[in-house]
């Protein structure tokens, strides 16, 4: 589901809950936070072909002249999300900006570095070798905890943010949830 709808439809009651949310001032209007669940790095994804070409350095400036596609909703930095200095296209999804990136449509794919990795090795059942000739680049835009945001108009939902929080600690503490994570995010083949 593109997160845009998740959103709205967990804002609206109707889901009760969001996995992966980052924790903002706008979002603690509508979601209960309970402990950070994993930390994320966003990134800029580009093309083998492009790498020489875009000089990213850390400041905005230097991208401020190429086409970047990000997923709608999608919390990438305070500076990035703020800035009217960019081109941005708006699209559903990662995957949408990693496919666009691949068929040049896009100068650059801002996204999360994990995450569009994993998007990456998807895509490759559409793209041959997408994850091979698309790379994260550093530095990072930025690195934010992640968060299970559970609706305000969800029942009981400090008991179920307790519930929520003590469970995860035990999937950590016995292993699993790093097992999880290199299942998930496995690293693509070599560049």
């Amino acid at each position: 589901m593109p997160w845009a709808r998740a959103v709205h439809l967990s804002k609206g009651g109707q889901y009760d809950a969001l996995l992966g949310a980052f924790k903002t001032k706008e979002r603690e209007a509508w979601y209960a936070f309970g402990q950070p669940i994993s930390e994320v790095k966003s990134v800029f994804f580009v093309t083998l072909s492009n790498r020489d070409k875009i000089k990213w350095n850390g400041d905005l400036q230097t991208v401020a002249s190429y086409k970047i596609a990000v997923g709608r909703g999608h919390v990438i930095s305070d500076e990035f999300d703020k800035s009217t200095l960019l081109t941005k296209q708006e699209v559903p999804t990662l995957e949408d900006a990693l496919s666009l990136l691949h068929l040049g449509k896009v100068d650059i794919a801002a996204g999360y570095g994990d995450v569009g990795l994993a998007e990456l090795l998807n895509l490759e059942k559409k793209y041959k070798d997408i994850s091979l000739t698309t790379i994260p680049i550093e530095p990072a835009l930025a690195s934010q905890n992640m968060y299970l945001a559970i609706s305000l108009k969800t029942k009981d939902v400090e008991s179920k943010t307790q519930r929520f929080d003590k469970a995860f600690q035990k999937l950590v503490s016995e292993g699993t949830v790093d097992s999880i994570k290199k299942r998930l995010f496995a690293t693509p083949k070599s560049q």
